[in-house]
């Protein structure tokens, strides 16, 4: 791709990137918007787009006249690993360049670079063609660099500095010297000081490579942190990280003296671990210098000095946010003393506060606890306030808080819990685990006495706390519960306590084996495999439900290519986007299409473009046979003996992180220093998918669904500012329901639209979708149809659907009523548009 630069082009379309889709057959759009010191972008109507299925467009530049070039493949395959080498599509021989330019505007005639005079060439950095300034830094750089970079410090004397493009001549100036490799420091001070803050940024940039020449770069540093424009500080932070002294790292620091943003508080981290070897023993010896207080607490926090001093601070507060609360969690499972835990004790226990913050601080504590190098006593008994809090997540971790701090005399509170049918099994389940970890027979005894003589309903929730110590008898007992209907309680809940465990999963298959499963046990814990991937094969084996004809082993039997054809020829890709929405078959559980879905597998947004039809079908009936780059499901023993299960998404020598599918995608951490193994699984997918289809024209539905994904027609890839999640709820009434646990997650058709059967049974929906704006304006709605339709932009009605409102900046909450018979099932459909000279700039969240 390229950015949109020179005269040819119409002002509307300059400054934006320009960047080929080849799976979408388009050039697209992207309109930056300053967000601080980084950029938010948006995406805006193709350039240029087509439904030649030959037309691949792979590259785009803008050339010497101006106008926008495109390389185009010109071949509708565009995979190797998804098609055979001699497939006779494959044009070898063919490809085309377009040209594309602006009517009634004139093309840029080609410069003279070559062997021209040099205060010539370097008059040609002044051009406003991108192209040509280019160029003529090449052309410098194939000189004799000293005269180069004599004649540069002569030029920028002389530039008027009443001359709007200024301070753009001193960056390229400054660029020309990078080209030549002759730092001057003279032209980076100017830059430095000049007016346009991009300017001042491309300095700040610079200085990481010109360091070693500069004659104090410790304090061009620090005045470049502190500078007044966002972005040229947040260079500065990433310049120092490339300057090997202790010094650097202050100097950064200055950044902390203006607001902070995101991609300032991203930098930083880096920052700090690239120069740490340098500053580190330099703060432990006494021997670094900060400009401020403030500086040296930040520097000690990153240093783990001082933390006492920060706790005290944190439980002082008022009102702790989630974040400052993570902060002081992410360091306190490191080395916690008994003091400060005593202290967090006290805090959770006295203080009324979010159920989130609850959640860190407790979760944080049984991590210390389970470690058992710091011992409470009796100092951590009054946790057992919270065992009955009204969030469950909250009870459960005071619970599980008990046993892994080993509280002598625990047993009394968590005993009734265990039996109490009416408790919440989260609060049960860390009864019995906690039980289990009480010292000596406090907690052990009546477990397996539970074993022996308990209820049925009594046995399984004393399974968990069994497995803490005997894995084999707890098997054998989830191996009984299993084979024997369950009635009320959670199969899947069982089963993903033997698999959260080393070598878990293998005792509990081996004691099934021979047992007969009933088919509602079955089917409970095949729809969690399908939704996660978590089951080993021997136990995806024996949890497969029974069927009298599996469809698999049907369509496996088929010639691949036979059963391709009739998906194209007789699938029915509207009705096969329905199958594939079926909670039952959970494929968006793990994919995303577009903007909006789990991350947990591959987006589908335009594989049809990418893969042909009997790949699709392979892909569906033996997901094993080929795993896409970066979603190979791994299986990680830690050395507590507890796995985490999914795709890795960050590894280094410090930690990893994974994508956990039974957690529906969420990211968990572990340090390597704590990873035993690392094992290759089975694919997320699991086999046996079409197995939840009623009929072959179901499965020629779903593929032919899949296949088309991209391609042009009804299901290409469609970017415009679509809402495409929701939440909704249903009512009887016209009140807007209040309660958050009324509103469940929805998402959009491919074609944008809301369907009717997403919004329930009652007369009335609401859908509520979230707009992200980042630039203020009036914008329009464009909707399919207003009748039946109210709207609330946070909690004002917008009175008239077709007019134009004006949305500030922040996150926006649309809300919209229904009424499902005024509407006729039509469901909804929301674009909205920029009006007129409007400077909005806009995009509604995605995700999960």
């Amino acid at each position: 791709g390229d950015l949109a630069t020179g005269t040819n082009l119409p002002e509307e379309i300059r400054g934006q990137l320009l960047t080929c889709r080849f799976k979408s057959r388009a050039i697209i759009r992207y309109q930056f918007t300053g967000d601080g010191a980084g950029f938010s972008a948006d995406v805006l109507p193709p350039l240029i787009s087509s439904k030649h299925p030959n037309f691949r467009p792979v590259d785009c530049k803008i050339g010497p006249d101006g106008a926008v070039y495109v390389a185009d493949w010109y071949n509708p395959i565009i995979n190797h690993a998804k098609h055979n080498f001699r497939d006779p599509r494959r044009d070898k021989d063919h490809g085309r360049i377009w040209r594309i330019t602006a009517k009634g505007r004139p093309l840029v005639p080609k410069p003279r670079l070559a062997y021209e005079p040099l205060p010539n060439l370097l008059e040609h950095l002044k051009s406003p063609q991108a192209w040509t300034r280019h160029q003529a830094r090449l052309t410098l750089s194939e000189l004799e660099p000293d005269p180069v970079s004599e004649a540069l410090s002569k030029w920028v004397d002389q530039l008027d500095r009443r001359d709007p493009e200024h301070d753009h001549h001193l960056v390229e100036a400054m660029w020309a010297c990078q080209n030549v490799e002759r730092p001057s420091e003279k032209i980076l001070k100017l830059v430095l000081a000049s007016k346009d803050g991009n300017a001042r940024s491309a300095g700040a940039r610079v200085l990481r490579y010109w360091h070693e020449d500069l004659s104090d770069p410790v304090s061009i540093l620090a005045k470049a942190a502190s500078d007044p424009f966002p972005r040229t500080r947040m260079e500065a932070v990433l310049s120092a990280g490339f300057v090997p002294r202790a010094e650097a790292f202050p100097a950064a620091l200055s950044a902390l003296d203006h607001p902070r943003d995101k991609f300032i508080d991203m930098a930083l981290p880096q920052t700090v671990m690239a120069l740490e070897k340098y500053w580190r023993p330099a703060l432990e010896e006494g021997k670094l210098s900060f400009a401020k207080p403030a500086h040296r607490e930040y520097a000690e926090k990153a240093a783990g000095i001082g933390f006492s001093k920060r706790l005290d601070a944190y439980l002082r507060s008022r009102s702790p946010t989630l974040s400052e609360t993570t902060l002081i969690t992410d360091r306190l499972v490191i080395d916690a003393d008994s003091r400060q835990a005593r202290m967090v004790v006290d805090f959770l226990v006295n203080r009324e506060l979010p159920s989130e913050i609850r959640i860190a601080l407790l979760e944080a504590l049984a991590h210390i606890g389970l470690k058992g190098k710091v011992s409470l006593g009796q100092r951590v008994a009054p946790l057992r306030r919270l065992i009955q809090n009204e969030n469950a997540e909250v009870a459960s971790l005071a619970i599980a808080n008990l046993g892994a701090w080993r509280l002598k005399g625990a047993g009394k509170d968590l005993l009734p819990i265990l039996l109490n049918p009416e408790a919440h099994p989260s609060s049960r389940r860390a009864a019995s685990v906690s039980l289990a970890r009480l010292p000596g027979n406090e907690g052990k005894k009546p477990l397996l006495e539970l074993a022996d003589k308990g209820k049925p309903e009594q046995l399984f929730y004393a399974v968990f706390g069994i497995l803490e110590g005997d894995g084999e008898k707890a098997a054998e007992l989830a191996a009984g519960l299993l084979a024997s209907p369950i009635n009320e309680n959670d199969p899947v809940s069982l089963v993903q306590a033997f698999v959260g465990r080393a070598g878990g999963d293998k005792l509990l298959a081996s004691a099934l084996e021979g047992k007969n499963i009933p088919p509602a046990t079955k089917d409970k814990v095949a729809e969690y495999h399908r939704k996660s991937g978590q089951l080993s094969r021997p136990l995806e084996r024996l949890f497969r439900p029974t069927q009298p004809k599996s469809l698999s082993s049907i369509l496996l039997k088929e010639n691949r290519q036979s059963l391709a054809e009739d998906v194209d020829r007789l699938g029915d890709a509207a009705h096969g986007e329905l199958v594939y929405r079926r909670r039952a078959l959970a494929c968006m559980s793990c994919h995303a299409i577009g903007s909006v879905g789990s991350k947990i597998g591959p987006n589908l947004v335009a594989v049809g473009t990418a893969a042909d039809t009997a790949y699709v079908v392979e892909a569906i009936l033996e997901p094993n046979k080929a795993i896409a780059q970066h979603y190979e499901n791994k299986l990680i023993t830690l050395e507590d003996g507890s796995v985490l299960m999914g795709s890795i998404i960050y590894q280094s020598d410090k930690e990893l992180i994974i994508r956990d599918s039974s957690l529906g995608g969420k990211e968990r951490k572990a340090r390597m220093d704590k990873v035993q193994r690392i094992k290759p699984m089975p694919s997320l997918m699991p086999a046996g998918l079409a197995d939840q289809l009623a009929t072959r024209t179901e499965f020629l539905d779903l593929a032919k669904f899949v296949s088309v994904l991209g391609k042009p027609g009804p299901y290409a890839n469609d970017e415009s500012p679509v809402i495409r999640k929701w939440a909704v709820a249903s009512s009887e009434s016209a009140k807007i329901p209040t309660l958050e646990e009324s509103w469940k997650t929805a998402y959009s058709l491919v074609n944008g639209n809301l369907p009717d059967h997403e919004l329930g049974n009652l007369k009335m929906a609401f859908a509520r979708g979230f707009v992200e704006v980042r630039a203020s304006g009036p914008i329009q709605l464009k909707l399919n149809g207003t009748q039946g339709l109210r709207l609330w932009l946070d909690d004002k009605e917008i009175e008239d659907l077709s007019s134009a409102f004006v949305l500030r900046p922040g996150t926006r909450r649309f809300t919209f009523s229904i009424d499902r018979e005024a509407r006729n099932s039509k469901g909804l459909r929301v674009e909205l548009t920029s009006a007129p000279a409007s400077e909005a700039r806009f995009q509604p969240k995605g995700g999960t």
